[in-house]
Order: structure tokens, then sequence, then C-alpha cells
């Protein structure tokens, strides 16, 4: 008794079905779904389902925000780079799937697919991590990559599938990449 009197009117709205945001999603729904949430069900994907980097939009800027001075980088140092940024990007899951990916295949990438995976690394974390588990649709700018056999991010995905099945772990950083000759 005590509680209801003193829950917040909002709060006792939202419970009881009023409210104008109520028809939309349902009352306490996590704002933050976990990656395996049901609600991120690929068989329930829907149009527009929004991703970090079209969420976290600001006017005048074309997100993902690309870092200058990459251009005409030398081979050895964007391996050394990219090999780097695979491992450090800040959460785990996506750290796994790259960095395990990047010991076996950043070696042997020709120059234009290092361009593409420079590129992929700019995208936010998480939207990399659910075109990989395919938990959320790719956008357009990433399709032809994610859908055609072949192209660095249809092998990306594979590799997330583990098909072997083989237990990964975090590779160390190796001092120096050879590129086959």
């Amino acid at each position: 008794m005590w509680r209801a009197l003193h829950t917040a009117p909002a709060l006792r709205q939202r419970q009881s079905g009023g409210g104008d945001d109520s028809s939309q999603r349902p009352p306490f729904a996590d704002p933050f779904p976990l990656p395996f949430s049901p609600e991120l069900d690929p068989l329930k994907k829907a149009e527009g389902v929004n991703l970090a980097s079209e969420s976290q939009r600001i006017d005048d800027f074309v997100v993902p925000i690309r870092v200058p001075n990459r251009l005409n980088e030398e081979r050895p140092k964007k391996l050394a780079r990219l090999q780097y940024q695979c491992r450090k990007r800040g959460t785990l899951e996506t750290d796994l799937i790259l960095s395990t990916f990047a010991v076996k295949e950043l070696a042997s990438l020709a120059d234009a697919e290092l361009d593409e995976l420079d590129m992929l690394l700019d995208e936010p974390d998480w939207d990399i991590f659910y075109w990989c588990t395919d938990r959320k649709p790719v956008p357009e700018r990433w399709q032809e990559s994610f859908a055609t056999e072949g192209r660095l991010g249809h092998r990306l995905r594979l590799h997330t599938r583990n098909d072997e099945r083989t237990v990964r772990r975090f590779p160390q950083l190796s001092a120096e990449i050879k590129s086959p000759a």
C-alpha cells in the first residue's frame, strides 16, 4: 500500500498501460538489449532497425567518421595498425572475432581488401558484431561485401560462424606481419 501511494505518477501510469509510449514497447523493456536477446532474433528482423552508426548521427557529419592521413600509408605500417585495431577495439566479442580473423588472413589481404577492412573498422563495435553474427541487417554501404561470396565481409561472417568449432583465444600482438612474397 505504501509503495503504491509513493510510486511516481509516471511510473504508475506506465505500469497501468497508460502514457504515449506504452504501445511502442512493453513496460520496463530494456532499452539496451544484450547481444542474443529474443528481440534481436534474425527471423524477426524489421526494416529500419536502428544501428549504432545511424542512431548516433550528428548533423553535418557522415557516419562513420574517417580518421585523416591514412590514404598514402605504407603497407607494413597499415598492417601493424590494422592488427592493433582488430585486437584493441573495446568490446571483447568484437575483439575476439576481428583479432582471430586478422591473424588468419591479414597478411594475405590485397591492398583493396586492406582498405575495405580499414573502413569497416571505423564502424561501431556492436554494429560489426551484429553484422558478423547476422543478428541485424547490414546497411546498404556494406551489403555487397557481406552478401558476395569471397568478399571480406562474407569471409568475416564465415569466420564468425566457426564451422570448424575451434576454440578461439586472443592472439598475441606480433612484432611484424610478413606479407606473402
